[in-house]
C-alpha cells in the first residue's frame, strides 16, 4: 500500500527528480506522434523551478523532445504543479495542471494527471 502523498512528496526534490519511463497514458494531443520509449526527466533548477525534458520515439524512429519548466503550486504536499512547454522570449505564459495523484512507497511508480 502506498504511503500518503503528503508524507512521500515532502522529499520530492530528492526522490522524484531523475528520469521516469512511461508505461501507460491517456491519449493527448502533445504526444500524438509518440509510439515508444517515452520518458520524462526532472531536474531542480537553482531558482527553485523544475526543468522537465520529455522524450519519445515517433513512427519513423526519430527522437522527439521538448523542454519545459514546472513550478510547485501546493507547498503542503508538493503534489500539484503547473508545467509549461511553451515560451515567448523566455516567458512561460501558458501553464497546465500537472498533479501527482499516486506514488509508490519506494517511488517505484508515479501516477500523474490533472483535475479534469
Amino acid at each position: 500500500m502506498a504511503l500518503s502523498l503528503r508524507r512521500c512528496l515532502t522529499s520530492i526534490y530528492k526522490k522524484y527528480t531523475g528520469t521516469w519511463y512511461e508505461i501507460a497514458k491517456i491519449p493527448n494531443s502533445f504526444q500524438k506522434d509518440c509510439v515508444s520509449n517515452t520518458t520524462a526527466s526532472y531536474k531542480l533548477r537553482d531558482d527553485g523551478m523544475i526543468l522537465v525534458v520529455n522524450k519519445c520515439m515517433d513512427n519513423d524512429g526519430g527522437l522527439r523532445d521538448v523542454d519545459g519548466i514546472a513550478k510547485i503550486v501546493d507547498k503542503d504536499t508538493n503534489a500539484k504543479l503547473k508545467a509549461s512547454f511553451f515560451s515567448i522570449l523566455g516567458w512561460h505564459i501558458i501553464r497546465g495542471d500537472y498533479w501527482i495523484i499516486g506514488l509508490g512507497d519506494d517511488y517505484e511508480y508515479a501516477i500523474v494527471g490533472h483535475p479534469e
